[in-house]
């Protein structure tokens, strides 16, 4: 799975590939929801 995603990607580390796909096999129940930072004005 991961070379066939690098072929794929080949301008991505495999090592992004790896922990991208690995962070998707994770369970929904264990997801960590996304919350953006605010930008500062200046």
């Amino acid at each position: 799975m991961i070379g066939r995603a690098a072929l794929d990607n080949p301008d991505l580390p495999v090592s992004f590939i790896s922990e991208s796909l690995l962070a998707l096999s994770e369970p929904q129940e264990q997801l960590t929801p996304f919350t953006p930072r605010k930008i500062a004005k200046n």
